[in-house]
């Protein structure tokens, strides 16, 4: 069996968003729309028939934009040569208790889409929603391939920090390939036989995603490869570090992005002059602030303390009498 996977759409309206004139569409939902049809384009030109989402298809657990859906149903229901399988994530449902309803359950009637609430076998493939997923149950089954969605002990989020999870990647042996949803950032980890695939989302949903590049993944059970293609298609976040020695070739490759509808922010953390761009790109200055000689001394008033320090830190006069007086409030709370 072949088959396209992804997961961690979340379609919303993304009403603060600017709306793209051409399509009239916030610019996350048209970049996620403009990105899926060209995984279903690239489907099509491979002879691949199905698609499979690995949860938060939706984004905003217990409510539902119905634009946002709207959009998605036609884009299911006018690729009715694709079969779509879709798996509850944490993100379509509207909670983890007993009586949990899934958002999904508004796409059970499209006849090429298959949404997959409860746990299913299928040939050589074990597929577990979210609200499923237990470290016994992932002890217990064994398949070839899981698809499912959740964190893994090992695994990293978009920021580098890894969270504290039930789940070890040593508690998954009984499967040869594990396909999850849940984190953003596309990782691959591998423990004895198993190889185990974060996708990622499909797009970069916020700037904290910045620098990243999306993907999808064409599986090949008979083969047993996964192989990993490109997103395109969608608005990217990119952020540079200035230095007077990279400064034009970061330019360079900065108004290249920019003309290609990216969003660019550039850092400095040296003394770099940034007057000639400060209109065209955001500049973050970055640069560390020797504060040794702070002129604070022990004789000051606590008051005058504040102040210095908030001199120290640029923080605009107008603003820190109002900082100063929630500090003070702040230790005289903590001295009585």
């Amino acid at each position: 069996m072949r088959y396209l996977y992804t997961a961690d759409l979340h379609f919303s309206n993304y009403s603060n968003d600017l709306v793209v004139k051409e399509t009239g569409l916030s610019e996350r939902l048209h970049s996620l729309v403009s990105t899926l049809l060209n995984m279903i384009k690239y489907a099509r030109e491979a002879r691949i028939k199905t698609l499979t989402i690995g949860g938060d298809i939706l984004h905003n657990k217990s409510v539902i934009y119905s634009f946002a859906l709207s959009v998605l149903i036609d884009i299911l229901k006018n690729n009715s040569d694709i079969t779509f399988i879709l798996l509850d994530g944490n993100h379509d449902m509207s909670s983890r208790t007993s009586d949990c309803v899934s958002g999904l359950k508004s796409l059970d009637a499209i006849t090429n889409v298959h949404v997959i609430h409860e746990i299913e076998r299928s040939e050589n493939i074990l597929f577990v929603p979210w609200k499923h997923i237990t470290k016994e149950l992932v002890q217990k089954e064994s398949a070839d391939y899981l698809i499912s969605h959740f964190g893994l002990n090992e695994a990293v989020l978009n920021s580098g920090i890894s969270i504290v999870s039930d789940i070890s990647i040593k508690d998954l042996t009984n499967f040869k390939t594990v396909l999850l949803g849940h984190y953003h950032k596309a990782q691959e980890l591998k423990y004895k036989d198993t190889d185990l695939y974060y996708v990622g989302s499909l797009i970069q949903l916020d700037r904290g995603e910045k620098n990243e590049e999306k993907r999808f993944l064409e599986v090949d059970t008979d083969l047993n490869t996964v192989i990993s293609i490109p997103s395109i298609g969608y608005k990217k976040f990119y952020e540079f570090t200035l230095t007077e020695e990279n400064k034009q070739k970061i330019l360079d490759e900065a108004r290249e992005l920019k003309n290609f509808g990216h969003e660019v922010r550039l850092l400095k953390t040296s003394n770099v002059d940034t007057t000639s761009i400060d209109k065209e790109f955001v500049v973050v200055d970055k640069q560390e602030k020797d504060i040794t000689n702070r002129g604070i001394t022990s004789n000051m008033s606590a008051s005058d303390k504040l102040n210095r320090f908030l001199e120290i830190k640029g923080i605009p006069e107008d603003k820190r009498e109002m900082y100063r007086n929630v500090a003070i409030e702040i230790i005289e709370k903590c001295s009585t």
